[in-house]
């Protein structure tokens, strides 16, 4: 921002001068556009995180009704239910607020990675976020493609609205699996809420990022710190596969 400052400060001068001189002409020409406007333009938010996708409202929702219906529901490898993982961390339905989950970006985020990565976990808690936010856990994922299923509803409707969104999920090279096991969690036939079948929508279109992870691959047991080429391998070789032989891996394929 300092290097940049001087550029800055004359573009805003010019876009200040622009309106002043033009403001009344372009809105003239915008009043005569026939058929289109703001609410009937298509609007496409195309960096949203899927585990960011809903709103603070919608999230704190779904856990409130899932502590609700689902609280006898195992949902991790040691054989707890979701009511004793909130039992066990000292929370029930009545601290299910926006303002505890703290989820919502604020200035704390400014150029801090650490704190806005962190607002992706309930209360700060790693097992909420893996029990919710994630595509691979005990429970297939469920609650993630549940959540995720309102937030496509509601472009799917298009109340007040006409837009579109492109969301992202993550492949992080630390295992050759990772491929097929996200295509699968996409594209099985979810049953019941909001809508079923897979995780496909009209509305959305899925896209794919690659986070910087390789201090952590090379740190993990079992590696000695030589294999980059392994998590490029991981990464890549599987849509290779897929679209040689589609015939071995058809629902990577699709």
């Amino acid at each position: 921002r300092t290097f940049c400052f001087q550029r800055l400060q004359l573009l805003s001068s010019a876009f200040r001068t622009h309106k002043v001189m033009n403001a009344s002409m372009e809105s003239l020409e915008q009043g005569n556009l026939l058929g289109t406007d703001f609410f009937r333009t298509l609007k496409v938010d195309n960096h949203i995180h899927a585990a960011g996708a809903p709103t603070a409202r919608q999230f704190v929702n779904f856990v409130t009704d899932k502590l609700e219906t689902e609280s006898d529901t195992v949902v991790s490898s040691d054989g707890k239910t979701l009511g004793e993982v909130f039992k066990e961390a000292g929370l029930d339905k009545d601290h299910l607020t926006i303002d505890a989950f703290d989820v919502l970006a604020d200035y704390s985020v400014y150029q801090r990675f650490d704190n806005f990565n962190a607002k992706y976990s309930p209360f700060r808690m790693a097992d909420l976020r893996r029990i919710f936010l994630k595509s691979n856990n005990y429970i297939g994922g469920r609650y993630f493609a549940e959540l995720l299923k309102i937030v496509l509803m509601r472009h799917e409707l298009s109340k007040g609205h006409v837009s579109g969104v492109e969301l992202r999920l993550s492949i992080y090279g630390m295992e050759r699996h990772e491929w097929d096991d996200l295509a699968e969690w996409m594209l099985k036939d979810w049953e019941g809420g909001v809508f079923p079948g897979p995780l496909v929508s009209k509305s959305n279109r899925w896209l794919i990022q690659i986070p910087r992870l390789w201090r952590i691959f090379r740190g993990k047991p079992g590696r000695d710190g030589s294999g980059f080429h392994e998590m490029i391998e991981n990464i890549f070789a599987p849509m290779f596969e897929a679209t040689l032989y589609p015939e071995r891996k058809p629902k990577l394929a699709e």
